[in-house]
């Protein structure tokens, strides 16, 4: 049974959980709108529409043709089959328990799923016939006229809502989507945000919107509803009940709305017992809903982005620095120029690290958790450089490398960007992520000698810049490679250590190049914590 267990990725969970995803908001949006307002509507041919299904099972064999409501019928069958068979394939479903660890398991397995969503999911598979022969034997135990009779038979119909019950998974996948990339980007972007959130508030105006329309179908006499004192035409004194299924929708959307907004025009108001409910209900919803989505709405139209906050931030400084330096109008364009380009990527690194190195370094994070990190970091590609590698037989524990890449800074260099000249301070260490460097020298080289010591790449020269040219910064043209880092590989430790000016010139050398840098405080003291590797 383990062989047949479904992981969170693997391909045909995430098809089957997209599948029901589409299915349940067809049935929160279409099958609700198709169930209230075009099998329940109220209106002339209101007894025709309510007689559809004794009708159609009399229906007789000489008429072969399919009507639109039998499709539809048979596209709530295959649906109700499709949730059946999802009843019982959550017990081959993975799940995440109290520490977010994906548990295997099938024992445990079946007694989470068993204890959290069987219930609800087996309410929502139940038969319609089931609910309405409960309705059905509750409901004859009373007298009933015409129109109470004409009541029983949309409340035996009203059973079908228990697939609603169903919708409420969405709450469950939307919470299991949340830290996905998809989501991440929604909350970033401030036009998805709301977007987002306009469609959850149409949804939930939806919904109540049915509700209040269910309100009329139910009451005993649909002369006396809203609906029907509903004016629609004030020449010809039409009401409400006159008109199409789509005309009594709107109009169910625009109350619901006008009660959410606290407008109340007054031109829809409850009178019947049932309405009065309903609406207190509905104005204690509205309150809430209100303050929780029109607020975020809100929220995400009139704050400024953070992004944009950042880089305002940023240019001020520029422009008091240049104004206290008396700093030329070019040099003050290249400068802001430079922030604006390179604002995203310094937002990103714009956190607390203190606070996310005590997170590290504190006892609360599983070492499972940890376990899994190292491996994860920058794609992979710090735990397969050389500074980390070189420690073996031992692996580095998972908090040097956790430290280590919180401390650096990822940096791109064009091909034949001076890294650092010779004669600089030592600030950084420099990781290779991608493309190639070098030590870079003149090609004029009176000594042969060995490459900068601990320095980790090829040598290509076997020779390093004369010592007449140090006083000197040499240029980036007319400069040739004497030892090459590759992706992998990692340059600049020897003076840092060693507390000296730089040896060489470095390069990039490729078209594109990456390097993380690790500022040198915080290089001694990832070594000063770990002073065993």
């Amino acid at each position: 049974l383990r062989k047949c267990i479904l992981h969170e990725k693997h391909p045909l969970r995430v098809f089957w959980t997209g599948l029901i995803t589409v299915l349940l908001v067809y049935i929160g949006t279409v099958f609700l709108y198709r169930l209230t307002f075009i099998e329940f509507r109220l209106g002339s041919d209101m007894a025709k529409t309510l007689s559809f299904s004794s009708s159609a099972a009399a229906t007789t064999s000489a008429d072969t043709e399919l009507h639109p409501e039998d499709l539809w019928e048979l596209w709530d069958g295959v649906i109700n089959i499709v949730f059946w068979f999802d009843l019982f394939v959550y017990f081959l479903f993975t799940f995440r328990d109290e520490r977010l660890q994906e548990v295997h398991d099938p024992k445990r397995i079946a007694k989470h799923y068993l204890t959290t969503t069987f219930l609800v999911n087996a309410l929502s598979c139940v038969p319609e016939a089931v609910f309405e022969f409960i309705v059905t034997q509750f409901m004859d135990r009373f007298p009933k006229n015409l129109n109470q009779g004409l009541r029983v038979v949309r409340l035996r119909r009203v059973t079908r809502l228990a697939r609603l019950v169903r919708a409420t998974r969405l709450a469950k996948i939307t919470a299991h989507a949340h830290g996905k990339r998809m989501m991440r980007w929604f909350e970033r972007h401030k036009a998805a945000r709301m977007l987002n959130l306009s469609v959850a508030l149409l949804w939930i105006v939806h919904v109540l919107a049915c509700g209040w329309y269910l309100v009329a179908v139910v009451h005993d006499e649909p002369d006396r509803t809203w609906v029907a004192r509903r004016v629609v035409d004030c020449v010809t004194q039409e009401t409400l009940l006159d008109r199409g299924s789509f005309h009594h929708w709107l109009h169910s959307m625009y109350f619901v709305i006008a009660v959410f907004t606290t407008v109340g025009f007054g031109d829809i108001s409850a009178m019947t017992i049932g309405e009065s409910i309903y609406c207190s209900g509905l104005m204690v919803v509205g309150v809430i809903f209100h303050s929780l989505i029109i607020s975020e709405v809100i929220k995400a139209v009139t704050t400024i982005d953070r992004l944009n906050e950042f880089t305002s931030n940023q240019r001020e400084l520029i422009d008091c620095f240049s104004d206290h330096t008396e700093l030329r109008e070019d040099a003050r364009d290249e400068m802001t120029r430079w922030v604006f380009t390179s604002a995203k990527q310094m937002m990103r690194e714009h956190y607390s690290k203190g606070d996310m190195e005590k997170l590290i370094s504190g006892k609360y994070m599983p070492r499972d958790v940890l376990a899994k990190v190292p491996a994860s970091l920058f794609k992979g590609r710090l735990a397969s450089n050389r500074l980390l590698r070189c420690i073996r037989p031992f692996n580095p524990p998972p908090r040097l490398s956790m430290l280590l890449a919180m401390f650096s800074v990822k940096t791109t260099f064009k091909r034949g960007e001076i890294v650092y000249q010779v004669n600089d301070y030592p600030f950084n260490l420099f990781l290779v992520y991608s493309g190639v460097f070098a030590y870079v020298m003149h090609p004029p080289a009176p000594e042969p000698c060995e490459p900068s010591p601990c320095a980790d790449g090829i040598d290509v020269y076997q020779r390093e810049p004369s010592k007449g040219t140090h006083c000197d910064i040499p240029p980036a043209v007319g400069m040739e490679p004497y030892q090459l880092f590759p992706c992998g590989t990692y340059f600049g430790d020897y003076e840092i250590f060693v507390n000296c000016p730089r040896s060489a010139a470095a390069r990039c050398e490729s078209f594109d190049g990456v390097l993380l840098c690790v500022a040198r405080p915080h290089m001694k003291e990832v070594v000063g914590d770990f002073p065993e590797f």
